[in-house]
C-alpha cells in the first residue's frame, strides 16, 4: 500500500498548524498546550506512516467468469437495474412528442456519448457514455472490494 497521500495530508495539517501558531492563534497557555498536543499527535502519525512498508498501488484485472448480461440477470428489481444503469452513466431522454427516425450518423456520437439507441417509433432515446466499458470495469472493482 502506498502511504504517500496520507503523509502529504499530515504534512499539510502540520504546516497549517505552524502557520496558525505563527499568526498568533495559539497565544494563551491553554492554546499553546493544545497546539503542542495536536502537533505531537500529527508528528507521531507521520512517523508511523513513514515507517510503513510502501508498495505502489496497482490495478489488476481478474476475470470473474461472469458476463455483464449474467450480472444483469442477478439484479432482481427495477430499482437495482436503474441504479446500475445510472452508475454506468446511461441516460434515457424521453421526448414529449414522438421523434422522427434518425440516420446512422445522427445516432453515432451525440455530445460526449459513444452512441445512442432510439426506438424506431416512439419518444425514447438512450444515451451510452463514451467510457461505458471503463465505467463497468470500475463498478466491478468497487463491487469486488465492498
Amino acid at each position: 500500500m502506498d502511504y504517500t497521500r496520507d503523509i502529504e495530508e499530515v504534512n499539510r495539517a502540520l504546516s497549517d498548524l505552524r502557520e496558525d501558531r505563527e499568526a498568533g492563534l495559539y497565544s494563551s497557555e491553554l492554546g499553546k498546550q493544545e497546539y503542542r498536543e495536536a502537533y505531537k499527535r500529527l508528528d507521531a502519525r507521520r512517523e508511523q506512516l513513514i515507517a510503513q512498508p510502501t508498495r505502489p498501488d496497482t490495478w489488476e484485472e481478474i476475470p470473474t467468469g461472469e458476463t455483464y448480461r449474467e450480472r444483469w440477470s442477478t439484479l432482481s428489481t427495477q430499482h437495482e437495474r436503474g441504479r446500475e444503469l445510472r452508475a454506468a452513466g446511461v441516460k434515457a431522454v424521453i421526448h414529449a412528442e414522438p421523434i422522427p427516425g434518425m440516420t446512422a450518423a445522427q445516432l453515432m456520437a451525440p455530445d460526449g456519448h459513444d452512441g445512442m439507441w432510439q426506438h424506431p417509433v416512439g419518444r425514447v432515446q438512450v444515451l451510452i457514455p463514451m467510457d461505458f466499458k471503463q465505467r463497468l470495469r470500475n463498478m466491478a472493482a468497487v463491487h469486488s472490494e465492498g
